[in-house]
C-alpha cells in the first residue's frame, strides 16, 4: 500500500463575508485524500461518516482516486460536523459549532489494515489517541510517518501528541503550535525550537508560517532551509491548507525510494502549490476543479518565484 490517512472526515459550513458555503464535504481527511489523488496516487482513508454522509460525498471521493475501503459507517449517529466564519479580512476565524458526533469514542477496526506494509502514513489532524491506536496497531512499520496537529490537541493533550511526534520521521507544524510545544524563556528562535523538538525523535521538522512560507529543519544536519511561497490576491478561505500543502508533500515523497532532505525541500514545493490552489475557493471547492495539470504549472510558477532571502519576502506575484 502507498498511501494510507487517518483524520476526521465529515460536513464542513464556512461563512466567508457573509456568504455560506452551504453543507459540503469536509474534515482534515477529505483534503489530504483528494489532495493525493489529483496526482493519481490511491489513496487508502482510515475514518467513520454518519448517516448524513451523501452518496454523492461518496462519489466525490472514488471519483479523486481514494479507496474506501477502510471507511466505516455508522448508521445510528451523524457524520462531523463543523461551523466557521471568518473576518472580512481573513486575519481570523471563529468557529461557531464542532459537532464530534460519530467521532466520539471512535476506534478503528484494524484487524485487516494491521498486516499491511505501508509506504506513507499520514496522520492528519485528528485525536492523537486515535493516531497513537493506529501506530500500535500496525504490525509492520510504515517506511515514512508524517504527523500533523492542531493547536487545540497541544493544549488538551500535549503528552499523547509528544508521544506521536517521538514516533514521526516529519512533522508539520505552525509557528504558533512549535511555540506551544516547546515554551522555554531561553528558545527565541526557528531553529533553536526544532533543535530542541528534534531531540523528542522526528528527523523533520516542517514549520509554516502563512504567507511568510515555511522551513524545513533537518536533525540531519542541524540545519534549517527556507522554502517560498506565491503571493495571491484573492484568497478567498484558508480552510484546509494545511492539509492540503500535507498531500501536496505526500504525493512527491511517494515516489521516492530513499527519503533526504532534498526530496523534502522539493516535496515542499509541491505542498505550497496545492496549499495555494485550495485557498482560492471556499471549503474543498477549488481542489476538486483543478486539474493535476494546473497544479504542475502552478509548482513551475513557484519554481520560478524570486525571493529577498534576507527578508524571507516572496515577491512573486
Amino acid at each position: 500500500m502507498d498511501v494510507l490517512s487517518i483524520g476526521t472526515l465529515g460536513i464542513d459550513e464556512i461563512i466567508v463575508k457573509e456568504k455560506t458555503s452551504g453543507c459540503m464535504l469536509g474534515g482534515s481527511l477529505a483534503y489530504i485524500s483528494i489532495g493525493v489523488g489529483k496526482f493519481k496516487i490511491e489513496n487508502h482513508i482510515i475514518g467513520i461518516v454518519g448517516n448524513d454522509f451523501s452518496q454523492r460525498n461518496m462519489e466525490i471521493l472514488k471519483d479523486n482516486n481514494v479507496n474506501l475501503e477502510y471507511l466505516e459507517t455508522d448508521k445510528n449517529k451523524k457524520s462531523f460536523y463543523w461551523c466557521a466564519k471568518y473576518s472580512d479580512n481573513m486575519e481570523t476565524r471563529e468557529t461557531l459549532t464542532t459537532n464530534v458526533n460519530v467521532m466520539e469514542n471512535y476506534i478503528p477496526n484494524m484487524d485487516e489494515l494491521s498486516k499491511e506494509k505501508i509506504k506513507i502514513l499520514v496522520l492528519g489532524s485528528v485525536d492523537p489517541d486515535l493516531q497513537l491506536h493506529l501506530l500500535k496497531k500496525l504490525r509492520i512499520k510504515p517506511t515514512f510517518i508524517i504527523t500533523d496537529t492542531i493547536e487545540f490537541w497541544i493544549k488538551s493533550k500535549k503528552s499523547k501528541v509528544l508521544e506521536v511526534i517521538k514516533n514521526s520521521d516529519l512533522i508539520c507544524l505552525s509557528l504558533e503550535e512549535v511555540t506551544q510545544l516547546i515554551k522555554d524563556d531561553n528558545i527565541n528562535d526557528i531553529k533553536m525550537s526544532c533543535t530542541e523538538l528534534s531531540k523528542i525523535g522526528p528527523k523533520y521538522i516542517i514549520v509554516k508560517d502563512g504567507s511568510n512560507g515555511s522551513y524545513l529543519y533537518s536533525s540531519v544536519d542541524d540545519d534549517i532551509n527556507y522554502v517560498k511561497t506565491l503571493k495571491l490576491n484573492n484568497v478567498i478561505d484558508t480552510t484546509g491548507a494545511g492539509d492540503t500543502y500535507i498531500a501536496g508533500i505526500t504525493s512527491y515523497l511517494n515516489d521516492v525510494e530513499i527519503i533526504t532532505k532534498n526530496d523534502i525541500l522539493e516535496a515542499m514545493n509541491y505542498g505550497t502549490a496545492l496549499a495555494t490552489i485550495c485557498i482560492e475557493g471556499i471549503g474543498i471547492s477549488s481542489l476538486l476543479l483543478v486539474t493535476t495539470e494546473q497544479i504542475y504549472k502552478r509548482i513551475e510558477n513557484l519554481r520560478g518565484c524570486e525571493i529577498d532571502e534576507k527578508k524571507s519576502i516572496n515577491k512573486c506575484v
